[in-house]
């Protein structure tokens, strides 16, 4: 057998064993080599059970093994376990954050429009007066904690914010009779099960 039908041979069994089907160099040829023997990253593969869930794994050279239960599995996802696909059943809350600010012109309401999620679970809303701008305005005279808001150094209530999902608005239920053009800075969250 000649030298070139060798290689030729060895490229092909790595082939075999990889997968792959581009033609290699002798450099690729060795560090496949050296993956399959442990010595660089696993091989992931996608396994399908019957309910058509995919899932990706990994090739060990040892058993693994896979005691997760239904409560240490986030609500919704799947896991492979010794005993099958196993489908979670812990709540863990995620969050979605929202942060940004507007300008309140003088005589307008403070509000937000167009707000994707209105039903939002805390809020934390500042009323600064401008200041040259937007980043100089940090002198807070209204705060806005949840859907009440206060004003700075006082617990007197001020309004009271109201939601509009139909209009996806958020309303302060301020209006801005300062003369001047005011910045609202908000930071929202909302729990996601």
């Amino acid at each position: 057998m000649a030298l070139i039908d060798k290689i030729k041979a060895i490229a092909d069994a790595i082939r075999d064993r990889t997968g792959e089907t581009a033609p290699m160099t002798l450099d690729e040829m060795a560090e496949s080599i050296e993956y399959m023997t442990g010595g660089g990253p696993m091989q992931t593969f996608i396994l399908v059970d019957e309910d058509g869930h995919e899932m990706e794994c990994f090739l060990t050279e040892e058993e693994v093994e896979l005691n997760a239960t239904p409560n240490d599995i986030r609500i919704g996802m799947t896991a492979v376990t010794d005993t099958g696909v196993t489908v979670g059943e812990k709540e863990i809350p995620a969050y979605h954050t929202a942060e940004g600010y507007i300008v309140v012109t003088p005589g307008s309401v403070a509000q937000l429009k167009g707000v994707e999620d209105c039903d939002y679970t805390k809020m934390l809303a500042l009323i600064c007066s401008y200041n040259s701008t937007v980043a100089n305005s940090v002198s807070t005279e209204k705060v806005c904690v949840n859907r009440t808001v206060y004003l700075v150094n006082s617990t007197d209530v001020v309004s009271t914010v109201t939601i509009d999902i139909s209009n996806k608005s958020i309303n302060f239920g301020v209006t801005n009779n300062s003369g001047k053009p005011q910045i609202l800075r908000y930071i929202r969250y909302k729990e996601i099960y």
